[in-house]
């Protein structure tokens, strides 16, 4: 399977949550505005291309890396960052799958 390792940069709030929503269908959020992706190429560009009508080409921007094959999953971080760690994994069809917290049934707000 192929890494990619997708980042925007989104000018306005409201076209940034569109976005995120968006790749959070089919990517794991790995910080505030970057994602982790495991497909293909084609499906990659599609993913792209699938958040072209939510941007505004002239202010924002939205790109992916290729990761190099065979390389562990390893990263380096310094200082406090946004939470890596989706609430559950759900691992299907060879494609990584978070679960939202709103679903889960053991997470309540209120605790009940």
């Amino acid at each position: 399977m192929i890494r990619f390792l997708i980042a925007y940069d989104i000018a306005d709030p409201r076209r940034l949550q569109r976005v995120a929503r968006q790749i959070e269908k089919k990517a794991v959020r790995v910080q505030k505005s970057v994602f982790l992706f495991f497909g293909d190429a084609k499906a990659a560009n599609t993913l792209l291309d699938e958040t072209v009508p939510l941007l505004d080409l002239k202010e924002d921007i939205i790109q992916a890396w290729r990761l190099a094959d065979g390389q562990p999953p390893e990263g380096l971080v310094r200082g406090l960052g946004y939470e890596v760690h989706p609430l559950s994994v759900v691992a299907a069809d060879d494609r990584p799958r978070t679960v939202d917290r709103s679903l889960s049934s053991n997470h309540s707000s209120n605790g009940q």
